[in-house]
């Protein structure tokens, strides 16, 4: 059985395919009958037919970026977390920071006063490292989330530290 956000993929690209079939049959409706009855012209007038026909594929686009966008988090969820392996092991060390970045998205981002966070990613190729995945995750998290705190950024006044 599929994972949800697998399901939501493969009926995105079902419902874009429907729709594809069903604008070509109604285009092949318009080309042999140009001159509609007038229930049916209001009809298409009321609902904006065009737009609608245009603004449906953008629609699913933009559910294929969001699911897709889910699916990144939730691989970084896991390799971040390594729930399934909490033992010292060998790791991508590299994989691990890329999930934290992943995962910190959206805090890195600007806000109304502060301006976006700008990383720059200049990786070497790293052999695999024995650690706990976990916990470096957590302390590549903490770095960053707190490497932004410096003198000259405004403070949330509510935080202590």
């Amino acid at each position: 059985m599929a994972n949800p956000i697998t399901f939501l993929q493969g009926n995105i690209q079902h419902a874009n395919d429907y729709m594809s079939d069903v604008c070509g049959l109604l285009k092949l409706y318009q080309q042999h009958y140009p001159d509609p009855p007038a229930v049916i012209k209001e009809e298409a007038n009321a609902i904006d037919l065009p737009f609608l026909q245009k603004d449906f594929q953008c629609l699913l686009q933009s559910m294929r970026t969001g699911s897709d966008r889910i699916q990144h988090i939730v691989t970084s969820l896991r390799t971040f977390a390594r729930l399934d392996e909490s033992e010292f092991k060998a790791v991508d060390i590299n994989a691990g920071i890329d999930s934290t970045l992943a995962l910190l998205h959206t805090s890195l981002q600007g806000q109304a006063e502060h301006a976006d966070i700008q990383v720059i990613k200049n990786y070497a190729p790293l052999s695999l490292v024995e650690y706990y995945a976990g916990q470096l995750n957590q302390v590549f998290m903490n770095i960053l989330r707190n490497g932004d705190r410096s003198p000259n950024r405004q403070r949330n006044p509510s935080r202590t530290n």
